[in-house]
């Protein structure tokens, strides 16, 4: 069920065209010669994309190379992301390392460790950015940054200015172009201003994020066989976790709404009210499981391990935080995933306070 329901995701096209979904163990090319007249879904752990792409690519990887053609949007999310192609529309990208040499036709928006743009890249739209490490040495509209430093070299040129917010002073060399450069301070930002509010939003996101990683980690470490067992559970029965999820959605809140109104039983219609945050935490963290372990094995189709593997830990967060920048057919998709986790842990659950109940008869 779960896989119909990921290939059926991944077959919704955002524009008119059909989609492509590849999977490869260890490397996946795509060579100067050949053509995907499709969007375009790459998961691989080394990926190589020389030739042209009539449509979206997105892909997730270790390592990943592009120069070829992008007839559309690229998004990539790796290790270490080299681009030196051509992209007709935005370049999307969160990973650790970011090189970008070559042209993108509209803006570029990366969160990463490092981001190095070269004296060949050509920059259609704007820079926006949150990382530690940015140079600047090509062209570009404007450039908005988060950073702990900025450089920018004597060949960039940025026509409308650079603002960004960051503890220490660009580094600006003789020769670069721009017509004006502004530092801003996060702490001291005018909220009112709705680039600071949009700033601000970003890094609160990328701060949620990042705190929902260690927390999965903590899960992962504490609970390594029951998360691995739950995980399976959510996707061998992911159609009937479904409805268990609408059940007890539904369910939980109005059963406390009812307790409440009743007044003699208000303790546990309080209760009900601070159980079901928790209920909602738990479920979102199964689908981030779910979702990234049913990737993991598309791509090692060989996993003997007996808790869910980090790799697949990071799939599942970094799809369903982009799933949320996709108006409708991606919240649908997460609400789907959500529903499904919550059906997982209404039914355990279910099944722990019968256990209970048998035993006090026992």
């Amino acid at each position: 069920m779960f896989s119909i329901f990921v290939l059926a995701l991944l077959l919704v096209p955002v524009s008119t065209l059909a989609t492509e979904f590849v999977t490869d163990e260890d490397n996946y090319t795509l060579s100067a010669d050949e053509v995907s007249d499709d969007d375009l879904y790459l998961f691989a752990r080394n990926a190589t994309v020389s030739g042209t792409v009539n449509g979206d690519l997105f892909v997730f990887g270790g390592n990943i190379d592009v120069s070829g053609t992008i007839n559309g949007d690229l998004w990539v999310f790796g290790g270490q992301v080299n681009f030196s192609g051509i992209v007709t529309d935005d370049l999307r990208s969160g990973s650790g390392n970011v090189v970008i040499e070559g042209e993108v036709g509209d803006d570029v928006l990366v969160g990463a460790g490092t981001l190095t743009v070269q004296e060949n890249a050509v920059i259609g739209g704007d820079i926006t950015a949150g990382a530690g490490d940015v140079s600047i040495a090509g062209t570009a509209n404007s450039v908005l940054l988060g950073v702990g430093s900025l450089r920018l070299e004597e060949t960039a040129n940025i026509q409308n200015g650079v603002t960004y917010y960051s503890d220490t002073d660009a580094t600006v060399e003789d020769g670069t172009v721009y017509s004006n450069i502004e530092r801003k301070v996060v702490e001291k930002a005018n909220q009112k201003n709705p680039t600071n509010l949009y700033l601000g939003s970003a890094f609160a996101k990328v701060g949620s994020v990042v705190a929902m990683f260690l927390m999965l980690l903590v899960i992962m470490a504490a609970f390594p066989i029951k998360t691995k067992e739950l995980t399976d559970k959510y996707l061998n029965s992911f159609g009937t976790n479904i409805l268990w999820g609408i059940v007890a959605g539904v369910l939980i809140p109005a059963a406390s709404i009812i307790l409440l109104i009743s007044l003699v039983f208000i303790p546990f219609g309080v209760f009900g009210f601070l159980v079901f945050p928790i209920f909602l935490f738990l479920a979102r963290v199964l689908a981030i499981f779910g979702l990234g372990l049913f990737i993991y094995k598309l791509i090692n189709k060989d996993d003997k391990e007996k808790g869910v593997p980090i790799v697949a830990m990071l799939i599942g967060l970094i799809l369903v935080n982009v799933f949320v920048f996709i108006p409708i057919v991606g919240w649908f998709v997460n609400f789907i995933l959500y529903l499904a986790g919550g059906g997982v842990i209404a039914v355990e659950a279910t099944r722990f306070f019968s256990l209970r109940k048998r035993e006090k008869k026992l």
